[in-house]
């Protein structure tokens, strides 16, 4: 019998409320979640695809355990984090690792990069100390930077030197999964294209799992092993990116393919034509969000919310005409 092997993060109806502030007496609460759920196996990329505003960090941000759900349930390794006593927590958290958009921000301008790799080795192999030079020296050179980059205070950086600083960083702790929020969204296209080999290299040769959260619909074909689209805090589909051209995609995902045309295509792009901008979470339309810009609306779409229903495909997909 062949022993069943839980994801290392399961996302399980999640749902996050905020609160905005209108008036010194008046609060209004919106969804940034709603109803989301997902797994990520051992080795594989699950990537987050939408515009900014659609949640997508957020839900990064609970995976981490950095925020908290408002409903449903975030599980590592098939443990319940609200459950986890501090000593699993302790073992379990670093394992679950993350690189973020603005390398800058996220390095501490104070510390020279020596400083900033040893810290997160010391607090988890505290017996392993006297090895601590030694090993962050080895992982920078893992990501790609001879150990003279050690001595160097981060503004002495370029953007895709920091952030493979920061990807050395998530993985000195030995971890599963790496939660990779925008990670090369604010580089040039050469330092992308340079940043997103690595990851996929180190994912090889460590048996990694991303979170990959993008906005850039080639990057997630790129990279990942499955895709959740997200619009306005709710996913609208989830596919595997081997299918995306023998499938029928939801209204906004052709939206999202239509933004990336082939430069070298042997016929001009299709081209969608929207109305308006997207909706404000804190007036969610009535029925399908996404109704107001869709070009293929019905009447249905603006009275009734979709569900988000399991086709053959390996697909899913919240649209009443799919």
């Amino acid at each position: 019998m062949i022993e069943k092997v839980e994801p290392i993060v399961q996302v399980r109806g999640v749902s996050k409320i905020y609160h905005v502030r209108t008036s010194i007496f008046r609060k209004i609460a919106f969804y940034a979640l709603l109803n989301v759920s997902l797994e990520i196996p051992q080795g594989q990329v699950q990537a987050i695809l939408g515009e900014s505003g659609c949640g997508k960090s957020t839900l990064g941000r609970i995976v981490l355990d950095i925020e908290k759900p408002d409903e449903g349930e975030i599980l590592w390794f098939g443990q319940r984090v609200s459950d986890l006593d501090k000593k699993t927590y302790k073992v379990l958290r670093p394992k679950i690792q993350a690189v973020f958009q603005d390398s800058f921000a996220s390095l501490n301008p104070r510390f020279k990069i020596k400083e900033i790799l040893m810290e997160p080795f010391v607090l988890n192999y505290p017996e392993e100390k006297k090895r601590t030079l030694e090993v962050v020296s080895d992982y920078l050179e893992r990501v790609g930077l001879s150990k003279e980059y050690l001595e160097r205070f981060p503004h002495q950086l370029s953007g895709g030197q920091r952030q493979r600083v920061a990807l050395a960083r998530a993985l000195i702790t030995n971890p599963s999964l790496i939660v990779l929020d925008e990670p090369t969204s604010a580089l040039d296209m050469t330092i992308q294209s340079q940043i997103l080999n690595l990851l996929m290299d180190l994912k090889k040769q460590y048996n990694l799992s991303y979170l990959l959260i993008t906005h850039s619909l080639p990057v997630a074909l790129e990279m990942a092993d499955k895709i959740t689209v997200m619009y306005l805090g709710r996913a609208v589909e989830t596919f595997h990116p081997r299918l995306f051209y023998k499938i029928d995609h939801h209204p906004y995902t052709l939206l999202l393919f239509s933004s990336y045309p082939d430069p070298f295509a042997n016929k001009p792009p299709a081209t969608l034509y929207l109305r308006g901008e997207p909706a404000s979470p804190l007036n969610r339309p009535k029925g399908c969000a996404f109704h107001p810009r869709c070009p293929e609306v019905e009447k249905i779409c603006q009275e009734m919310e979709p569900p988000l229903k399991e086709k053959e495909t390996l697909q899913e997909i919240a649209c009443w005409k799919r």
